[in-house]
């Protein structure tokens, strides 16, 4: 009795164990990519601690040089006028955020575009 119990638990911490590898926490952060060096260490060694594995963002530009009270760099959406027309900006940005993610085993998930800013009138909202 007492040894089926014994297996019965370190087969549960086993499953448990296995599971935990195969699953993730995530988090969004929409201006991330404007984040300063200093700012994204900060982060990322937080998310890290969490155990969150995976950040959200988007190529939607941040105009404000202060987002939420966190001081950013602005940078324009990736398609800022004309669908076609491209500014590289952002994505010089996301660059640098993903060598710093890659640094502290998290992944980024890049979204192309966010709700908000179609519904803002952005220049897909504007075209469709």
């Amino acid at each position: 009795m007492k040894t089926t119990i014994l297996q019965f638990l370190l087969l549960s911490l086993a499953a448990t164990i296995a599971y935990g590898y195969n699953s993730f926490a995530g988090s969004n952060l929409y201006y991330a990519p404007g984040l300063y060096a200093n700012q994204q260490n900060y982060l990322f060694s937080n998310l890290r601690t969490a155990g969150v594995k995976v950040l959200r963002v988007w190529l939607d530009g941040q105009s404000s040089a202060s987002t939420k009270g966190t001081q950013i760099i602005s940078y324009p959406s990736l398609e800022p006028n004309e669908v076609g027309i491209y500014d590289d900006t952002v994505l010089d940005l996301v660059d640098d955020l993903m060598l710093t993610a890659h640094q502290y085993g998290i992944k980024l998930l890049i979204s192309m575009h966010s709700f908000n800013a179609l519904s803002a009138g952005d220049v897909y909202g504007r075209r469709w």
